[in-house]
């Protein structure tokens, strides 16, 4: 028996326009689709659709306009396989064969080669001082896995060099900190840049330690700030004393220059 819904498959024009053709049925149903796609499924007007017809020309429209859509966004910017499958599927909600087969057809266009995507961000990375560690969570983030990402060695003296090329850098940016904050902030940094502790305990040599006599100028000028922003208080002396000791150690003051200081300029 003949399906109830076989007219509404019946095409009632065909028009052309750029590289792209409009075929509309009966049912006021339009279908846009690429030259290729027309001509591969000798489309015209009055001919009449089987329910499988329409439906592998429906199949093959939705793959040829999302192959185009990710072609755009890869002229934008570079996907891994990962990241690409993760559109097709969300944003195009397409199924696992018609995933496939796109990921095939960009693959052997070289548009998607996770291996040179890789290769590219880790020499990317390295120029710009990352460590190990945060090399391989931003390919991670990329969608590039384990496969790959095994294979990538990385020298344990080149990272010791970056790192202590980043301490040389930052000794000028914490100059007007103590000898021990700095390295505490180098340190922690160092972390979030992805170094492992080899390259950090390495690199730390290179904290540059500021001289005494200039650190304690800088103690005693931290006192008498600190000194005349508590004053004004109602507290005890020892009370006060001890509230600007803290806060001076936090700084990363050493014990002795403290008290020598606060007896000094009692």
């Amino acid at each position: 028996m003949p399906s109830k819904n076989i007219g509404e498959k019946k095409i009632k024009k065909v028009s052309k326009f750029k590289n792209k053709v409009n075929v509309v049925l009966v049912n006021n149903e339009k279908l846009t689709m690429d030259v290729d796609t027309y001509s591969s499924f000798y489309l015209y007007e009055n001919k009449v659709l089987s329910n499988r017809e329409y439906k592998k020309l429906k199949e093959r429209i939705a793959i040829s306009s999302s192959l185009s859509d990710l072609k755009k966004v890869l002229s934008k910017k570079r996907l891994s396989e990962w990241k690409a499958r993760e559109y097709l599927y969300n944003k195009k909600q397409l199924n696992k064969i018609q995933v496939d087969e796109i990921i095939k057809i960009l693959k052997n266009q070289h548009l998607i080669d996770d291996k040179l995507l890789s290769n590219d961000y880790v020499s990317y990375l390295n120029d710009k001082g990352f460590g190990k560690e945060k090399i391989l969570n931003t390919l991670h983030n990329k969608g590039i896995f384990d496969e790959i990402t095994s294979k990538i060695t990385f020298s344990q003296t080149k990272e010791n060099k970056k790192a202590k090329d980043l301490v040389l850098k930052l000794n000028d940016k914490y100059k007007l900190l103590t000898y021990q904050n700095k390295k505490e902030k180098i340190y922690a940094y160092l972390l979030r840049q992805g170094f492992n502790h080899e390259s950090i305990d390495h690199a730390l040599k290179f904290v540059s330690e500021p001289k005494r006599s200039v650190e304690i100028s800088q103690l005693k000028k931290d006192y008498l700030k600190l000194k005349t922003r508590y004053q004004s208080n109602d507290e005890q002396i020892e009370s006060l004393n001890d509230k600007i000791f803290i806060k001076l150690k936090q700084k990363g003051y050493k014990t002795d220059d403290i008290k020598l200081v606060m007896e000094d300029k009692e």
